[in-house]
């Protein structure tokens, strides 16, 4: 939680929660947005795995050796 000291703009996750069982994924994805409310910062989530990236929400861009082929808001 150091790094939440210098009150980032951004949060940058890169693969946070795999390889846990999806219950500790489901708490750690839960504790991450509620420090984004209470902070104000926003999440950049890299994960391969699109339930986690659905589970953060607001919009996701998929990319593709290195090209960006989607970017939508989640539904």
């Amino acid at each position: 939680m150091r790094a939440m000291a210098s009150k980032p703009k951004i949060l940058v996750a890169d693969k946070p929660v795999s390889a846990l069982a999806v219950t500790v994924q489901a708490k750690i994805l839960t504790l991450l947005q509620e420090l984004q409310q209470k902070l104000g910062f926003a999440i950049l989530l890299v994960t391969h795995d699109l339930r986690v990236a659905a589970h953060v929400r607001d919009r996701i861009s998929v990319i593709y050796r290195g090209r960006k082929i989607r970017y939508r808001p989640v539904r």
